[in-house]
Parts: C-alpha cells; sequence; structure tokens
C-alpha cells in the first residue's frame, strides 16, 4: 500500500499515473493512463537493429530523469525496467514515462528480503546471484536498454543467433 500511494504521489511526467485502484472479493485492479503508442518494446519492434546515437541519447535522457524521480522523490526501485515496462507517450517529441511498477518495492524492503524478482535479461549479475536489490540495479536495466538500442541486439544474445534471440546458456 505504502508504494501505491507513492506511486499516486509521483510525477506523471515520469511515472504511468494510476487514475484509479479498488479491488474486490476475487482481484485487486488499476486504472491506467492508456498509450496508443504502445512500450518503447514495441517501439524497438518497429524500428529494428542499431537506432542512431541521437535517438538513443533521448532515450537515456527520458528514463533517467525517471529513474531520478522514483530513485529520489518516491524512494523506490522499480526492479523490473526493460522496454516492454517503459511506455511511449510521443513519438516526436520522444515522451517516455516508467510504468508497471508490479515488482517495485521501497528500496530498506526490498535490502531486508533479499528477493530476486525481475526480468533475468535486464537483471544485473548481483541480483541474479544474490538477490540484491538497490537503485543500481535500475541504471544496470537501462544500460542493457542502451546497449540494445545502439547495437541492435541484447547484451546476452549468442553473435551466431540470426534471430537474436536471448542465449539460454
Amino acid at each position: 500500500e505504502s508504494v501505491v500511494a507513492r506511486l499516486q504521489a509521483a510525477d506523471p511526467d515520469h511515472v504511468v499515473p494510476l487514475l484509479e485502484i479498488g479491488s474486490d472479493d476475487s482481484a485487486s485492479w488499476e486504472i491506467q493512463e492508456y498509450f496508443p503508442e504502445g512500450t518503447l518494446a514495441d517501439l524497438m519492434a518497429l524500428v529494428p537493429g542499431a537506432w542512431h546515437t541521437d535517438d538513443v541519447r533521448q532515450v537515456l535522457t527520458e528514463i533517467g530523469r525517471a529513474l531520478e524521480h522514483v530513485h529520489r522523490q518516491v524512494d523506490i526501485v522499480h526492479r523490473d525496467l526493460k522496454p516492454a515496462n517503459v511506455f511511449v507517450r510521443k513519438v516526436v517529441p520522444l515522451d517516455l514515462v516508467l510504468g508497471d511498477f508490479g515488482l517495485a518495492r521501497e528500496l530498506l524492503l526490498s535490502a531486508q528480503l533479499m528477493s530476486v524478482a525481475g526480468t533475468f535479461a535486464y537483471m544485473p549479475p548481483e541480483s541474479v546471484r544474490y538477490g540484491e536489490t538497490s537503485r543500481e540495479s535500475d541504471w544496470w536495466a537501462l544500460g542493457v536498454i542502451v546497449h540494445e538500442l545502439l547495437t541492435g541486439h541484447h547484451l546476452v544474445h549468442h553473435p551466431d543467433n540470426a534471430r537474436g534471440e536471448l542465449d539460454e546458456h
């Protein structure tokens, strides 16, 4: 509940606004802003391969500002930052916001629980191996996204894999 309250107070320039939250006997639910442009993952599928450095810089700036906001102002670690959890409000000029905070936790609680949660392909080694969560974990994930945009393939992919799928080894 504390995380939800903090997210509701977050700046909508950086975080998907929660318009309504509720629950009944069977489930909890949220209503959020609709994003017809989809997610950064959708945009990456439309523009495959390596992106121009100016476009990558815009992504880095947008997500970086959002991370600074959730870390400093809201005191939350996202824990599952990946292109599918970055929503595109506008393509030109690029306007991105963080969403899907289902795994987000307050930093102190995350450190105490040392739970492993997130998408493996975007998690830093210390999170995978030891369950450590910190602000730096989100920055690692942003670095993986930037690498993916600059090179046209994910950091953890086998060079002989023509389709660019993640290496399972």
